[in-house]
């Protein structure tokens, strides 16, 4: 049973619990979300903590014994993980070459965004594809308000119970981001790891654009030229595209919803974002070891 600050939320964990060992899996987890969410809202916090340099004014973290995090992260399929003061692990690493290290909460990307903008505490920010909160938490503390979506309701639950552990509380909903019609209108967009995984990057990122009113930081894996191997059609023009095959999304947490997805060029993007009223305020490429990553920001004209 967990007991934070004598407050017993053990229904939150049961209802966790019950669902990620039920037969219906996913759908059963889909299905108890919202009331695992107003379980977290209307938890109480503890004391200020630090972590990578970013002060948490209000945490749970630290209310936690070491035999209560051990459940928690046994409980649900963490891939990346915090670690508090005290050197404790919250999650845990996906493999020994990825997710490896401590999720950083002072994300330098996430301070740019802001910088962009006046009044930050004022806006309202979107987070696409928000994982398991890592960036969720950070952007509660430069934004008036957060909605983190995912079309991963296990991704959902994390972001939920990590942000609260961290004394953030985001606004978090399972969005299937291949279905652009449900995407929603807001100040600011942050768009890290995620476009590369769609198989309708193209008609996915012009709603993003149309649907943001302000700045936008896309931060994702982008195609060579070497690497074309298929042409769409978008609002009239030819585009070469990249379609890559994804790996089998039945179980891995950095996959797409979709077989294939689509990876844009760099040139390609900035083009859309034009086209859409944005101008390019920076652009950084770097080679990695699976291709090559594209970091934009984007404010509009």
């Amino acid at each position: 049973m967990l007991k934070i600050n004598g407050r017993t939320h053990s229904e939150a964990m049961h209802l966790l619990s019950e669902a990620l060992q039920s037969e219906g899996g996913k759908q059963e987890l889909l299905s108890k979300f919202d009331a695992i969410r107003e379980v977290l809202e209307n938890a109480p916090y503890g004391e200020a903590l630090d972590l990578d340099g970013s002060r948490q004014e209000k945490n749970n973290l630290a209310s936690f014994s070491n035999r209560d995090i051990d459940y928690l992260n046994t409980i649900l399929p963490w891939s990346s993980y915090v670690v508090d003061h005290s050197g404790r692990i919250f999650g845990n690493m996906y493999t020994s070459q990825k997710r490896s290290t401590p999720e950083r909460l002072a994300d330098p990307r996430i301070t740019r965004l802001a910088s962009l903008v006046e009044n930050p505490d004022s806006k309202k920010v979107i987070e696409y594809g928000c994982f398991e909160g890592n960036h969720s938490a950070q952007l509660c503390q430069h934004f008036g308000s957060v909605l983190a979506i995912d079309g991963r309701i296990e991704n959902c639950v994390k972001t939920l119970l990590r942000c609260w552990m961290l004394g953030q509380k985001p606004d978090v909903s399972c969005v299937n981001l291949e279905e652009v019609e449900r995407l929603e209108e807001a100040d600011l967009c942050c768009h890290i790891g995620v476009l590369y995984h769609l198989s309708n990057a193209l008609s996915h990122l012009w709603e993003v654009f149309a649907k943001t009113k302000e700045a936008v930081l896309l931060d994702t894996q982008v195609a060579r030229q070497d690497q074309l191997n298929e042409t769409l059609e978008f609002r009239g023009n030819s585009l070469n595209v990249y379609k890559y095959i994804e790996m089998d999304i039945a179980f891995a947490p950095f996959a797409g919803m979709r077989p294939h997805a689509i990876w844009l060029l760099p040139s390609t993007i900035i083009d859309i974002a034009e086209q859409a009223g944005f101008k390019l305020v920076e652009k950084k490429v770097v080679e990695q070891r699976n291709g090559d990553r594209g970091r934009f920001y984007f404010k509009r004209s």
